[in-house]
C-alpha cells in the first residue's frame, strides 16, 4: 500500500516534512502492520476513519493533531485514493517540526472508523495493538 503525501499546510500543522513521501516509509517496522491492517478496512469496507494523535514540538509545546480519512473511488467505482483532512491546534508562533521522538504507541490517542453508509468495523487500534 502506498499513500502519499501533499500540502505544505499539512506539513505546517503535523510539524513534519513530509510532502511526496510514503506513509509507510516513514513509520517505525513495529506499526507498519497494525496501520496496514487498519487501512485496509477502511478500504474494503468501505468506511471513513478519525485519529487523534499528540505532538510534542522541538520548542517544547505540546497539542493534539485530529485527522479524518475518508476512501475516494476511481472512474470504476473502486475506493483507492485516502482524503485526510487534520487539523492541529499548534501554536501559531512555534515555527519548530515535530519532535521525532515522541512518535510512538503513547502518542496516539484514539483511532476508530465512521460509519459513512456502509457500516463500519468494530476494529480499532489502542496503543498499536489492534483489536477485532
Amino acid at each position: 500500500m502506498e499513500v502519499l503525501y501533499y500540502g505544505s499546510v499539512l506539513e505546517q500543522v503535523s510539524g513534519l516534512k513530509v510532502t511526496g513521501m510514503n506513509y509507510y516509509d516513514l513509520l517505525p517496522e513495529v506499526f507498519r502492520s497494525p496501520l496496514m491492517k487498519f487501512h485496509h478496512l477502511l478500504f474494503s469496507t468501505p468506511c471513513g476513519a478519525y485519529i487523534a494523535d499528540f505532538v510534542k514540538t522541538e520548542a517544547g509545546n505540546q497539542y493534539l493533531y485530529e485527522s479524518l480519512q475518508f476512501p475516494l473511488t476511481d472512474d470504476k467505482g473502486t475506493p483507492t485514493y485516502l482524503l485526510l483532512y487534520g487539523l492541529g491546534r499548534k501554536p501559531f508562533t512555534d515555527k519548530t517540526d515535530r519532535n521525532i521522538e515522541g512518535i510512538g504507541r503513547r502518542a496516539i490517542k484514539e483511532m476508530h472508523y465512521l460509519d459513512i453508509g456502509a457500516g463500519a468495523p468494530s476494529a480499532r487500534i489502542e496503543d498499536f495493538i489492534f483489536y477485532r
